[in-house]
């Protein structure tokens, strides 16, 4: 688990100590490791009440995750985030999604904040909210709840400035190995609703995307155009004035991002 401030970041301090809980009462837990990037609240004092195993590192999530990778010693391992809350039976059910051609298996994700606007996209397509989460969610990388092979990251070196995107890195490593990245429809979690930056999150997503070539331009101008009639959809289906605006801005600040990367000073 990437800790930095991890209590700090609820509306409710207690939802971390479930996200803690959720672990141990879900998962065969061999070594709990925490890689907190020197938190200056109470998130040390939670987690030492669950693990001895806490490394301190300010290189960001890339780094952190690459860190903690280098303490396993068991075949599988699972990166769990620090606003993931694990539902029942989630190892049982995901562990039904081992193969030998699978490398990784994320769990389907339940949101909070934006739930409102996950259901106007899920009618909008008619679809049901989790078969619309399960479409998108294949469609992209996670590692918010991950179980990983091993053996298939422990020579992995992720850039240090992966400070978002680690993720989308992680699955391009397992892949290029030849091994399968899934997701697992049964094995659910919830996204705990959280303080969230938008602004800061929708930049280095832009920056990012566009150093690695993540995404290419079309895509992104797609993206930021359509998120306007989102919007409007979205608020006229929730009447849910947050649930349209904060998936438009972030795509703003995205698009800033990209092209503060793309035209940067040398």
């Amino acid at each position: 688990m990437i800790t930095k401030n991890s209590v700090e970041q609820f509306e409710r301090p207690e939802l971390f100590t479930k996200v803690l809980e959720s672990i141990f009462r879900e998962i065969p837990v061999d070594k709990l490791i925490i890689v907190d990037g020197y938190s200056t609240d109470d998130t040390i004092e939670f987690v030492r009440q669950y693990t001895s195993c806490i490394i301190q590192d300010n290189r960001g999530r890339g780094k952190g995750r690459e860190i903690g990778i280098r303490q396993v010693d068991t075949e599988w391992f699972a990166f769990v985030d620090s606003d993931v809350i694990l539902c029942p039976n989630w190892f049982e059910e995901i562990r039904k999604s081992i193969t030998p051609e699978v490398g990784a298996i994320h769990g389907l994700v339940l949101p909070t904040y934006s739930k409102s606007f996950c259901r106007s996209m899920a009618f909008l397509r008619r679809k049901k909210l989790e078969d619309y989460l399960l479409y998108r969610q294949r469609k992209v990388a996670l590692t918010m709840a991950l179980l990983i092979r091993t053996e298939l990251v422990k020579d992995i070196s992720i850039p240090v400035d992966l400070h978002v995107r680690e993720d989308k890195y992680i699955q391009d490593w397992i892949v290029g190995k030849g091994y399968k990245y899934i997701v697992s429809p049964s094995a659910k979690c919830w996204n705990a609703p959280r303080k969230k930056s938008f602004k800061n999150k929708g930049l280095q997503d832009g920056i990012i995307s566009r150093r690695y070539n993540y995404i290419d331009e079309k895509t992104v101008w797609r993206n930021a155009i359509l998120a306007f009639p989102k919007a409007l959809w979205t608020f006229l289906y929730t009447r849910d004035r947050n649930s349209a605006i904060i998936p438009l801005h972030w795509h703003l600040y995205w698009l800033k991002g990209y092209y503060y990367e793309k035209y940067k000073k040398s």
